[in-house]
């Protein structure tokens, strides 16, 4: 199993969710995405000041960073 991240993909598929979405526009709504997709939104604080978020479709959540 591959657990180095690949933010190339991760970008390419953020950016297909938010096509799929109809979102062109800050601020994001993470809320309707999760619900969208069926996955729970977790607020945590994340030790990574640069990340904002992840997906762990294996626990199917949206983990926000609450910086």
């Amino acid at each position: 199993m591959n657990t180095k991240a690949d933010f190339r993909r991760a970008e390419e598929e953020a950016e297909q969710i938010l096509v799929r979405n109809g979102i062109v526009d800050a601020p994001v709504p993470v809320e309707r995405i999760a619900k969208h997709l069926g996955l729970e939104l977790i607020q945590a604080t994340l030790s990574a000041e640069d990340v904002a978020l992840f997906i762990d479709l294996s626990k199917k959540q949206i983990v926000v960073n609450q910086f």
